[in-house]
């Protein structure tokens, strides 16, 4: 009797073992199984690692398209004699008026505006010191005159003059220059240095032909 008591109690702790070894094994397939799915909510790494590539590249995108939009452009209007070199970029002033250039053989363009071409008004601007600069005739264009800005790639694009207003220091009229348009249009502007006696400047307005 006491030998098969001892049997039996031996053979009820070898299947309590094998019963323990089993769980564990499950527990352990069930921890593998659930690995690939578990990532996306508590692995906080393995989230910001998917959108650090679409940041990194929407970054990138925009440092290679801001030389793409300052694309070499240059102005010609033959009627006077007016041609620019390649036109630099500008800002502008509180009033809306363009910030050009202290050198009135340099023409600019208003970098954070339309391009020629564009829909909106394109702003290209000098300065004007007396009868120097690129832009010293600008007053003698005429309505109807043809107006021609190229690109690098050889594109062009040809404007009408509609008209042309002389505007006094500190009258700048912001909001007709930089307002909206149906369509892509042009103003160039000749501003005079603050001791010119004529005034403020010259603008002339233009459409796409």
């Amino acid at each position: 009797m006491i030998g098969r008591a001892r049997n039996w109690s031996a053979r009820r702790k070898a299947r309590a073992a094998s019963l323990v070894a089993a769980a564990v094994l499950l527990v352990a397939l069930a921890s593998v199984i659930a690995l690939p799915g578990s990532t996306s909510q508590s692995d906080p790494a393995a989230g910001a690692a998917s959108t650090v590539p679409v940041a990194a590249a929407a970054t990138v995108g925009r440092e290679h398209a801001a030389p793409a939009r300052a694309a070499d452009v240059r102005v010609e209007a033959p009627a006077i004699g007016l041609r620019t070199g390649v036109l630099v970029d500008l800002g502008l002033r509180g009033s809306g008026e363009p910030d050009v250039p202290r050198d009135p053989a340099i023409a600019g363009r208003y970098v954070n505006g339309p391009r020629p071409g564009e829909p909106g008004p394109a702003v290209v601007a000098a300065r004007v010191s007396g009868d120097e600069g690129v832009f010293a005739r600008l007053d003698e264009l005429r309505p109807g005159e043809v107006v021609t800005a190229w690109t690098a790639r050889g594109t062009r694009t040809e404007f009408v003059v509609d008209e042309a207003e002389r505007y006094g220091h500190g009258d700048f009229p912001a909001r007709r220059v930089h307002g909206d348009t149906e369509g892509p249009q042009l103003r160039l502007i000749a501003c005079a240095d603050a001791e010119d006696r004529r005034g403020g400047g010259v603008i002339v307005y233009a459409r796409e032909r």
